[in-house]
């Protein structure tokens, strides 16, 4: 079955994330968004707005590190005879 990545929309009245639990775990939808199936439940979430297709956070890019743990030294420049 196909996977929607979606999260709680905003109450438009509050300004708030709506509260919508799982059908199957009854776990609260994060509001960073979970990949769910698409099924009927959710789809119907989807069209009465209650939630809104969104792109998974990517985490950011860890800087390459040393065999201790230190950040690794900056890659030397070739040497320009003349």
């Amino acid at each position: 079955m196909p996977s929607l990545f979606i999260r709680p929309a905003v109450d438009p009245s509050t300004g708030e994330r709506y509260f919508v639990r799982d059908p199957v775990s009854g776990v609260p939808l994060s509001a960073d968004g979970e990949n769910k199936p698409a099924s009927t439940f959710w789809l119907r979430r989807l069209r009465d707005r209650d939630v809104e297709k969104c792109r998974p956070k990517r985490p950011p890019a860890a800087p390459p590190t040393g065999a201790a743990g230190e950040a690794a030294p900056a890659p030397a420049l070739p040497v320009v005879e003349p």
